[in-house]
Protein backbone atom coordinates (compact mmCIF):
# COMPACT_ATOMS: atom_id res chain seq x y z
CA UNK A 1 0.00 0.00 0.00
CA UNK A 2 1.21 3.66 -1.05
CA UNK A 3 2.22 5.38 2.18
CA UNK A 4 0.90 8.73 0.74
CA UNK A 5 -2.33 6.87 -0.06
CA UNK A 6 -5.34 8.18 2.55
CA UNK A 7 -8.74 7.28 2.38
CA UNK A 8 -11.92 9.43 2.10
CA UNK A 9 -12.53 9.58 5.32
CA UNK A 10 -8.86 10.01 6.49
CA UNK A 11 -8.82 13.58 3.70
CA UNK A 12 -12.22 14.87 5.44
CA UNK A 13 -11.50 18.36 7.33
CA UNK A 14 -12.49 19.02 10.54
CA UNK A 15 -15.34 21.67 10.63
CA UNK A 16 -13.62 23.94 12.40
CA UNK A 17 -10.42 23.57 9.80
CA UNK A 18 -12.82 24.13 7.37
CA UNK A 19 -14.35 27.05 8.46
CA UNK A 20 -11.07 29.00 10.03
CA UNK A 21 -9.33 28.37 6.43
CA UNK A 22 -12.16 30.54 5.11
CA UNK A 23 -11.27 33.56 7.41
CA UNK A 24 -8.59 36.57 6.54
CA UNK A 25 -7.86 37.71 10.40
CA UNK A 26 -5.69 40.49 8.58
CA UNK A 27 -7.59 43.49 9.57
CA UNK A 28 -9.86 44.38 12.88
CA UNK A 29 -12.86 42.81 11.60
CA UNK A 30 -12.09 38.74 10.80
CA UNK A 31 -13.97 38.45 7.32
CA UNK A 32 -15.71 35.48 6.19
CA UNK A 33 -13.77 34.80 2.58
CA UNK A 34 -16.03 31.44 1.36
CA UNK A 35 -19.15 31.90 -0.14
CA UNK A 36 -21.95 34.58 0.85
CA UNK A 37 -25.46 35.59 0.62
CA UNK A 38 -27.08 38.26 -1.14
CA UNK A 39 -26.86 40.63 1.94
CA UNK A 40 -23.12 39.43 2.02
CA UNK A 41 -23.52 37.21 5.00
CA UNK A 42 -20.94 34.08 4.96
CA UNK A 43 -22.22 30.71 4.61
CA UNK A 44 -20.74 27.48 4.93
CA UNK A 45 -22.11 24.03 3.91
CA UNK A 46 -22.61 21.60 7.46
CA UNK A 47 -24.52 18.43 6.43
CA UNK A 48 -26.09 19.45 3.04
CA UNK A 49 -27.39 22.72 5.00
CA UNK A 50 -26.12 26.13 4.58
CA UNK A 51 -25.39 27.73 7.90
CA UNK A 52 -24.33 31.58 8.93
CA UNK A 53 -20.79 32.04 9.36
CA UNK A 54 -20.78 33.99 12.00
CA UNK A 55 -24.22 31.89 14.01
CA UNK A 56 -21.26 28.98 13.29
CA UNK A 57 -18.36 30.57 14.76
CA UNK A 58 -20.54 31.64 17.86
CA UNK A 59 -20.85 27.74 18.52
CA UNK A 60 -17.07 27.40 17.98
CA UNK A 61 -15.99 29.78 20.25
CA UNK A 62 -18.07 27.56 22.56
CA UNK A 63 -21.25 30.55 23.06
CA UNK A 64 -23.99 28.00 20.92
CA UNK A 65 -27.21 30.12 20.35
CA UNK A 66 -30.16 29.21 22.35
CA UNK A 67 -33.63 28.32 19.84
CA UNK A 68 -34.37 31.59 18.92
CA UNK A 69 -31.56 33.64 19.22
CA UNK A 70 -29.55 35.75 16.54
CA UNK A 71 -25.97 36.08 16.08
CA UNK A 72 -25.74 40.16 16.21
CA UNK A 73 -22.83 41.76 15.07
CA UNK A 74 -21.58 44.75 16.95
CA UNK A 75 -19.37 46.17 13.98
CA UNK A 76 -21.99 46.29 11.14
CA UNK A 77 -20.05 44.25 8.78
CA UNK A 78 -22.09 41.11 7.53
CA UNK A 79 -18.90 39.17 6.71
CA UNK A 80 -17.31 39.63 10.02
CA UNK A 81 -16.91 36.28 12.47
CA UNK A 82 -14.85 37.72 14.45
CA UNK A 83 -16.14 36.35 18.02
CA UNK A 84 -15.80 39.22 20.07
CA UNK A 85 -17.82 41.44 17.50
CA UNK A 86 -20.96 39.18 17.88
CA UNK A 87 -23.52 38.97 20.38
CA UNK A 88 -26.73 36.74 20.99
CA UNK A 89 -29.68 38.63 21.27
CA UNK A 90 -33.66 38.26 20.33
CA UNK A 91 -35.24 38.77 17.25
CA UNK A 92 -36.19 42.05 19.04
CA UNK A 93 -32.41 43.25 20.54
CA UNK A 94 -31.15 42.87 16.85
CA UNK A 95 -33.71 45.34 15.34
CA UNK A 96 -33.17 47.71 18.07
CA UNK A 97 -29.73 47.55 17.23
CA UNK A 98 -30.07 48.32 14.04
CA UNK A 99 -32.58 51.31 14.82
CA UNK A 100 -29.79 53.08 17.42
CA UNK A 101 -27.50 52.31 14.45
CA UNK A 102 -29.93 53.73 11.32
CA UNK A 103 -30.10 50.89 9.64
CA UNK A 104 -33.61 50.67 9.29
CA UNK A 105 -35.83 51.29 6.35
CA UNK A 106 -37.20 54.98 6.44
CA UNK A 107 -39.47 55.61 3.42
CA UNK A 108 -41.92 52.49 3.65
CA UNK A 109 -41.42 51.32 7.26
CA UNK A 110 -40.58 47.52 7.65
CA UNK A 111 -43.24 45.04 7.45
CA UNK A 112 -42.87 43.36 10.77
CA UNK A 113 -44.18 47.11 12.30
CA UNK A 114 -46.98 45.07 14.60
CA UNK A 115 -44.79 42.80 15.93
CA UNK A 116 -42.24 45.40 17.68
CA UNK A 117 -41.28 45.50 20.78
CA UNK A 118 -42.31 48.54 23.25
CA UNK A 119 -38.90 50.19 23.48
CA UNK A 120 -38.71 50.21 19.95
CA UNK A 121 -42.13 51.31 19.58
CA UNK A 122 -40.84 54.52 21.99
CA UNK A 123 -37.64 55.09 19.74
CA UNK A 124 -40.09 55.03 16.76
CA UNK A 125 -42.43 57.86 18.16
CA UNK A 126 -39.57 59.90 18.75
CA UNK A 127 -38.11 59.72 15.50
CA UNK A 128 -41.24 59.35 13.69
CA UNK A 129 -41.46 58.26 9.42
CA UNK A 130 -42.91 61.42 7.92
CA UNK A 131 -46.31 60.46 6.33
CA UNK A 132 -45.76 60.61 1.96
CA UNK A 133 -47.51 63.71 0.68
CA UNK A 134 -48.48 62.02 -2.64
CA UNK A 135 -50.06 58.62 -3.72
CA UNK A 136 -47.75 55.97 -5.38
CA UNK A 137 -49.70 57.62 -8.49
CA UNK A 138 -48.42 61.15 -7.86
CA UNK A 139 -52.27 62.77 -6.50
CA UNK A 140 -51.94 64.71 -3.49
CA UNK A 141 -52.72 63.10 0.27
CA UNK A 142 -54.31 66.02 1.19
CA UNK A 143 -57.71 67.21 2.35
CA UNK A 144 -60.67 65.81 0.60
CA UNK A 145 -58.43 63.82 -1.46
CA UNK A 146 -57.91 61.36 1.54
CA UNK A 147 -59.74 58.36 3.09
CA UNK A 148 -58.81 57.37 6.84
CA UNK A 149 -59.60 53.71 7.18
CA UNK A 150 -58.19 51.07 10.13
CA UNK A 151 -55.80 48.50 9.28
CA UNK A 152 -56.63 45.79 11.57
CA UNK A 153 -53.76 43.47 10.48
CA UNK A 154 -50.93 46.25 11.17
CA UNK A 155 -53.12 47.66 13.96
CA UNK A 156 -52.86 51.07 13.34
CA UNK A 157 -54.51 53.64 10.92
CA UNK A 158 -54.29 53.74 7.27
CA UNK A 159 -54.57 56.84 4.70
CA UNK A 160 -55.75 55.90 1.29
CA UNK A 161 -55.99 57.91 -2.28
CA UNK A 162 -59.72 58.80 -3.17
CA UNK A 163 -59.09 59.70 -6.82
CA UNK A 164 -57.64 56.60 -6.79
CA UNK A 165 -60.39 54.60 -5.28
CA UNK A 166 -62.81 55.80 -7.29
CA UNK A 167 -60.57 54.81 -10.50
CA UNK A 168 -60.34 51.34 -9.08
CA UNK A 169 -64.35 51.63 -8.77
CA UNK A 170 -65.03 52.87 -11.74
CA UNK A 171 -62.33 49.95 -13.70
CA UNK A 172 -64.70 47.28 -12.21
Amino acid sequence: MNPGWRTHAQRQKSLAERFWEKVDKSADCWLWMGARNSRGYGVIQVAGHAIYAHRLVLELAGRPLASGMFACHTCDNPPCVRPDHLFAGTNSENILDAGAKGRLPTEHGPTWRANLSASLRKMRAAHPIPLRDTCRRGHPLTGDNVALSWDRRRGREHRRCRECDNARHRAR
